[in-house]
């Protein structure tokens, strides 16, 4: 029994498991379950792939000592790698097992594995929307857990946010794209590597929707996801839990969900339907047909909202830079 489990955990450490989705979809609150579980290792927006990829490191074979050990270091020097709680060094790789980065990268989270006892690694990062693709290659038999939110609630938190579309409609149209996209590429792979769940299934299903996912990645259903992810984001997260991410304080409440239906306008409503009633439709979420005479002076409303925001971030930019 110890040769077959110890042959399942290796074989569980050379594949990966990525958490994916738009920004603002509950990624985190995933993220901080699934680690919480005793076999899993998931870690938060490490920025590996695209760390790499901005150095052009990310599929540059390694031939030579000093080639890789110039990946592993910058592997090492990575924001969210440093933020770990373990410290790693060129000592705890074994140079001559590596070719490329995807050996590096499986190596290091070996190393983690080890560490803390566990048995399948992962990472969570709303990044890997865009490149799902390169993490493919590196990894060709990982396996991907979509979630999805209301695109509503998820463009209704998107444009209050400093990074991304600073508009509802914007918003609206980056998160259909998104999960369009997701769909379309993941579709292409077997079953046994994807599945896709709803945010709203996992705030008000909870052990249910945790059940589904851990029969998907072929591990026993453990409780302490549903106590323990609170205190686990805590370590992991730090000062975040007081800012962006203040809801994984307490357990997942039905007040979290379809918070639109409090906050946008009848205007914003109509907007909605007309870019996004068949996208949300094709993902369970009710989209109803709205009229509004107000709806072109919002649409103005927006274009000069969205143009006078482009011009204030691009003044506080050139001024921090001064």
């Amino acid at each position: 029994n110890t040769i077959l489990r110890d042959a399942k955990m290796t074989s569980k450490q050379q594949e990966p498991v990525f958490i994916i989705g738009v920004d603002r979809s509950g990624t985190t609150l995933l993220n901080m379950m699934l680690d919480a579980h005793p076999e899993l290792l998931i870690t938060y927006e490490s920025g590996i792939i695209h760390g790499l990829l901005s150095e052009d490191l990310l599929f540059k074979p390694l031939t030579t000592t000093d080639s890789k050990q110039h990946l592993i270091t910058k592997l090492l020097s990575l924001r969210g790698v440093k933020k770990w709680q373990e410290v790693f060094t060129l000592d705890d790789f074994n140079f001559e097992e590596i070719n490329n980065a995807s050996d590096a990268i499986r190596q290091l989270y070996g190393c983690y594995l080890k560490r803390t006892k566990k048995c399948m690694w992962g990472d969570k990062d709303p990044i890997y929307t865009a490149l799902l693709e390169y993490t493919h290659s590196l990894f060709p038999n990982a396996k991907f857990i979509h979630i999805i939110r209301d695109g509503r609630d998820v463009a209704s938190s998107i444009s209050k946010q400093w990074w991304g579309p600073n508009t509802f409609p914007k918003a609206l149209d980056y998160w259909q794209h998104s999960v369009t996209t997701l769909s379309r590429m993941l579709s292409m792979l077997p079953n046994s590597q994807k599945i896709e769940i709803r945010y709203e299934d996992l705030v008000e299903n909870t052990e249910e929707t945790l059940h589904d996912i851990v029969d998907f990645l072929e591990l026993p259903y453990d409780d302490i996801m549903l106590g323990s992810y609170s205190s686990n984001a805590e370590d992991k997260l730090g000062d975040l839990v007081s800012t962006i991410h203040a809801q994984l304080k307490k357990r997942p409440s039905k007040e979290h969900l379809y918070k639109w239906k409090h906050k946008l306008t009848r205007a914003d409503l109509a907007i909605t339907f007309e870019l996004a009633h068949d996208t949300l439709r094709r993902y369970g979420y009710e989209s109803k047909s709205v009229t509004s005479i107000m709806k072109i002076p919002r649409k103005i409303y927006y274009v000069f909202l969205e143009s006078y925001l482009w011009h204030k971030n691009k003044r506080r930019l050139r001024k921090n830079n001064e």
